[in-house]
């Protein structure tokens, strides 16, 4: 929290900022983590791609699904979760709105 007066939690530990900047994580929006095609697959999976995202200060990234011949969007988006959600780092998102055109199949 940032203001004067606040009443802050036992435990908690403050930061003196005085003289700095403060700035919130970034958002990277087009990252392609363990995504395979093209009979290869990309070399960072979820655990080592946003460790190193949040060491940059990137605190959410935004993973495009790719679906499979004949896979339905939905199908591509539960595979990817299930690959994503016990090794990210940083908070995750998928990228399925440009898939909305799949949707209907």
């Amino acid at each position: 929290m940032v203001g004067n007066h606040l009443i802050i939690p036992g435990g908690t530990r403050t930061i003196d900022a005085t003289g700095k900047y403060i700035m919130p994580g970034g958002i990277d929006l087009n990252v392609h983590l363990q995504r395979p095609g093209f009979n290869t697959q990309t070399i960072d999976d979820f655990y080592q791609g946003t460790k190193a995202a949040l060491s940059g200060g990137t605190t959410m990234v935004v993973d495009k699904v790719v679906p499979d011949k004949g896979e339905t969007a939905k199908e591509a988006f539960v595979k990817w979760r299930k690959w994503a959600d016990d090794k990210v780092g940083v908070r995750p998102s998928r990228g399925v709105g440009w898939l909305t055109k799949y949707l209907k199949k």
